[in-house]
């Protein structure tokens, strides 16, 4: 069956969603089209040069995104072809979305929580369906929350956090930014964001090393340093923490019955759950 001018090879519905994975051959490309849903896509293998609301992006192999419906959009995979993950919404569940939980008008990319989040969904599909729903609500609140800018130091310390996320800021840094007092940020931004200053900033490490592990043959160590954890053993014990769950799942998927922490951080499909960058799929 073809999805998104490409071969779907998997595909399940629940809730008005439907998760699918496809896979598009060595150079293959699309002409300029639309979806007529909103959704998100992650990149599973290869790599694509897509334009998409009047930006280019390359995407390679971990990167995920979000896509408004109606949102022009074209795109050549690389010599390698490509395989996506896709969750589209249907026009029911957006329009059941609270006033509060709005998805942004223009695609972009998602870094941090919604990343995460993204990536435990993936490897959750063959899970039940509840479970499924369950990780795409979180997913959506997510990506919302990030853009929903209602108050104006939010985009600010956003902004702020995804720029100097290596370099271990401290908290009277981050306000200052904002022109917030410490406390006040400390109290506000759960509120607005659903996660603690020190969350965020801990997700936008492990989503940033993750993709690392999948796109290059740096060393774990010297991706753990410059992401800012302390060492390669905080990097693995955060990505174990936040994969842990899907650790039987995933030796059975690699045909062993042990995952290293090397083997674990490098396969985890990258979990994020906050941060979006303006772009298109």
């Amino acid at each position: 069956m073809n999805s998104f001018s490409g071969v779907e090879v998997e595909a399940r519905s629940a809730g008005g969603i439907r998760y699918s994975t496809s896979v598009f051959s060595p150079g293959f490309a699309t002409a300029l089209h639309q979806h007529e849903e909103a959704y998100f896509c992650l990149v599973v293998e290869g790599s694509s040069v897509q334009r998409s609301g009047g930006a280019e992006r390359l995407r390679e192999r971990g990167r995920a995104y979000y896509y408004p419906a109606g949102e022009p959009q074209s795109e050549r995979f690389g010599y390698g072809g490509g395989r996506l993950f896709s969750v589209q919404l249907s026009a029911e569940v957006l329009a059941g979305l609270p006033d509060s939980t709005r998805l942004p008008a223009r695609s972009a990319e998602l870094a941090g929580p919604g990343a995460l989040v993204f990536r435990r969904l993936f490897r959750a599909c063959g899970e039940d369906s509840l479970a499924l729903e369950d990780l795409t609500m979180r997913l959506v609140g997510a990506v919302a929350g990030d853009h929903g800018h209602v108050l104006p130091w939010a985009p600010i310390v956003r902004d702020y956090l995804h720029a100097h996320f290596r370099d271990k800021p401290t908290l009277r840094q981050i306000a200052a930014a904002a022109g917030l007092h410490p406390v006040h940020l400390c109290r506000a931004f759960p509120q607005r964001f659903g996660v603690t200053i020190g969350d965020y900033l801990r997700a936008l490490r492990v989503d940033h090393a993750a993709r690392q592990l999948q796109a290059t043959d740096r060393p774990i160590a010297d991706i753990a340093l410059d992401v800012g954890f302390s060492s390669q053993a905080h990097l693995t014990r955060e990505l174990k923490s936040i994969n842990e769950h899907a650790d039987a799942q995933r030796a059975k998927l690699l045909g062993t019955d042990l995952v290293t922490e090397e083997q674990f951080a490098y396969e985890a499909p990258m979990p994020k759950t906050e941060g979006l960058t303006p772009d298109a799929t």
